[in-house]
């Protein structure tokens, strides 16, 4: 017969789960710090296609976690504001409403050069919504890349 000692089998068992609280806390850092480095070249302000001299739209994106980013685009006298999900870091998918009309929403595709000082909006078709909005590409550059030019 063996002997139990219960009291090695508590500490036993409250050292490996402290251990595992401190190793994914550990992993955790790790991954959100390696998104954020990932995504660090996208915050920023940025101009879409010069036409006739003048920009057509005002965008202004922020990092919020991991690989989600926030997006604020300004054109004309509208504004939408998006969430951008990015699933590699070539490619992303871009939720977004208009601030005066919640009901008129959208999904984009997002494609960041390989650069990094634009990317390309490219409308999708959204079902949902019994009025599709038929818009075309749009491609935004970094302020401060055009602002040096």
């Amino acid at each position: 017969m063996c002997a139990f000692n219960y009291t090695e089998i508590f500490i036993g068992a409250l050292l490996g789960i402290l251990l595992t609280i401190i190793y994914d806390s550990f992993k955790d850092t790790q991954r959100k710090y390696k998104a954020r480095k990932l995504f660090s070249f996208f915050p920023g302000i940025y101009r879409s296609s010069i036409i006739s001299n003048e920009f057509k739209s005002k965008a202004t994106i922020s990092y919020n976690e991991d690989n989600i980013l926030q997006i604020i685009v300004q054109h004309e006298s509208r504004e939408w504001r998006g969430t951008i999900k990015m699933e590699t870091p070539s490619l992303g998918t871009l939720s977004y409403a208009y601030t005066d009309r919640p009901d008129e929403v959208g999904l984009k595709t997002i494609i960041p050069s390989f650069d990094k000082n634009q990317f390309t909006l490219i409308p999708e078709p959204y079902y949902l919504t019994a009025a599709s909005m038929d818009y075309t590409k749009e491609i935004f550059i970094k302020e401060d890349i055009t602002s040096s030019s």
